[in-house]
């Protein structure tokens, strides 16, 4: 299958190198330039938007935000100025519902076909093939899409029609996105009484507290390893649009909380700090 990824960041990389190595031909379109080097083997640089979709059976994209989402598909020259029949695009990233629907609408007029399939993992995940992919959109266009989103995720689901599967992102991550925060307030409770983070890590890792990412973020929450799947700056961007879209502070306070602590150890300097060293910035402002 000929596939176009556009963006190319740390998840976009990681999905690039799985899905290669699953022996797709693939052309690469970043918003910043890409070098060569970078790319893993058999893949190729598109030069514009326009070449990477005219080489492509399917456009996947997997973008940070949504002002990059926008300017990618609605902006001038994106993706929307040369959709062309039975051209399938397929976003992967985690921005809110309402996008779908105007990127659907975008395509439409000569035929293209929009889902929105967000996936939940990192970038681990992503190159092992376990993600577990969102699906919306029209029953056809998720038909095929399921097929492709195959190649990086072992589990996908089809949460309803256009948007539905943003939507489904936003409120699954929001009990991950809180977990860090929640895991950092435990480390400060504990840290109080003269209890060590690893005793309570090594009580939780046995236990019913246990994330099911836990055990692939134990060694950046034992000061181990430094390797990022997701950065805290990226989850404070989630946690931002899930506010937004579950109608503000008042009507989701703990994701307000939670996110009022990303913030904090962004100011902090953590920014490009794995998500779960969020508990750790917790643990060490008390101790400081």
């Amino acid at each position: 299958m000929k596939l176009g990824l556009v963006g190319f960041g740390r998840m976009g990389a990681a999905m690039a190198q799985r899905l290669t190595d699953m022996g797709c031909s693939l052309s690469i379109w970043n918003r910043s330039p890409v070098r060569p080097e970078a790319l893993p083997p058999g893949a190729t640089i598109a030069q514009t938007l326009g070449d990477l979709v005219a080489a492509s059976d399917v456009v996947l994209s997997c973008l940070f935000d949504e002002a990059a989402v926008r300017a990618v598909y609605l902006g001038k020259g994106g993706l929307a100025d040369h959709a062309s029949s039975a051209k399938l695009f397929i976003d992967a990233s985690t921005v809110p519902p309402a996008i779908a629907t105007d990127i659907a609408k975008a395509v439409a007029p000569v035929g293209g076909r929009f889902v929105d399939a967000p996936v939940l993992g990192t970038t681990a995940p992503a190159r092992q093939g376990h993600l577990v992919a969102l699906l919306g959109g029209e029953r056809h266009d998720v038909e095929v899409a399921h097929d492709v989103m195959r190649f990086l995720a072992s589990t996908v689901h089809v949460m309803g029609g256009t948007g539905a599967g943003y939507a489904s992102k936003l409120a699954i991550t929001l009990v991950k996105g809180s977990y860090w925060a929640a895991l950092g307030e435990c480390f400060v409770l504990a840290g109080r009484h003269g209890i060590a983070p690893g005793k309570v890590l090594d009580v939780i890792e046995g236990g019913p507290g246990a994330l099911t990412d836990l055990p692939i973020k134990l060694p950046v929450l034992r000061g181990t390893s430094t390797e990022v799947g997701f950065s805290i700056a990226g989850v404070a961007k989630d946690l931002r649009e899930m506010v937004v879209a579950g109608g503000g502070e008042e009507r989701m306070p703990v994701t307000a909380g939670a996110l009022k602590h990303s913030l904090e150890a962004i100011d902090g300097g953590w920014a490009e700090r794995d998500v779960a060293a969020l508990a750790l910035f917790a643990a060490e402002r008390v101790r400081g």
